[in-house]
């Protein structure tokens, strides 16, 4: 099961209350929406423009984290891959996850890695 100590920490302390100052909006939506599927890894549902892009990568680097999941269908998909290869996060294949709306469904997702 997906757990990052610092945002279990915040929630159990504050709930589902956010706190813009705290935490990056776009990571901490993704780690809640993937830890209510169930998943074992940080999964995004949608793309990112890329300065966006360069934030969340900032941030996922300086965590713990070194691998996410990446499901969405969008079109501007390959964007998102090519902006989040320039920051030195790569492709490593292809995976299911829980989507959220029906955990008990599995759907394909890209692993990226974080080098």
């Amino acid at each position: 099961m997906l757990a990052i100590k610092e945002y279990d920490d915040y929630l159990n302390s504050n709930g589902r209350e956010y706190n813009a100052a705290t935490f990056n909006g776009t990571i901490f939506g993704a780690y809640l929406r993937s830890k209510e599927a169930g998943n074992e890894m940080l999964n995004f549902e949608w793309c990112f423009d890329e300065d966006e892009i360069k934030q969340i990568a900032k941030l996922l680097k300086q965590s713990a984290i070194t691998e996410f999941t990446l499901s969405s269908t969008s079109t501007a998909l390959l964007e998102t891959l090519a902006s989040f290869d320039k920051q030195g996060i790569k492709i490593q294949g292809f995976v299911t996850v829980n989507e959220f709306e029906r955990p008990q469904k599995k759907i394909p997702a890209i692993l990226m890695k974080i080098e």
